[in-house]
């Protein structure tokens, strides 16, 4: 219930470079950041806006960054999949496939 309020309040502020991040988010982060190599990714920070999966984030020199990826995009499908509907686990775990 926290998580949610510290969302809404984040979002209320309607700044593109402010965004919330749970703490799973923020873990995953912070791996991206250490360059951690166990930690597989494209270099991105997503959440769930709507019903689709949103760019919040992207590290630069990432493979998300390559791709051109740019914060506030919507991600819509993930190989051959629609990402609507998905949660943000669902849409992290197919991004990053098999280890």
């Amino acid at each position: 219930m926290l998580s949610s309020a510290l969302k809404a309040y984040v979002n209320a502020i309607d700044d593109p470079y402010t965004i919330y991040m749970d703490t799973e988010q923020n873990s995953g982060f912070q791996e991206e950041l250490k360059g951690s190599s166990d930690f597989e990714g494209i270099g991105a920070v997503i959440s769930k806006k709507d019903y689709y999966i949103q760019i919040d984030e992207i590290i630069k020199g990432s493979p998300a960054f390559a791709a051109g990826l740019m914060m506030l995009d919507r991600v819509v499908m993930i190989g051959s999949g629609l990402t609507k509907g998905l949660d943000v686990n669902q849409a992290v775990s197919q991004i990053r496939g098999p280890k």
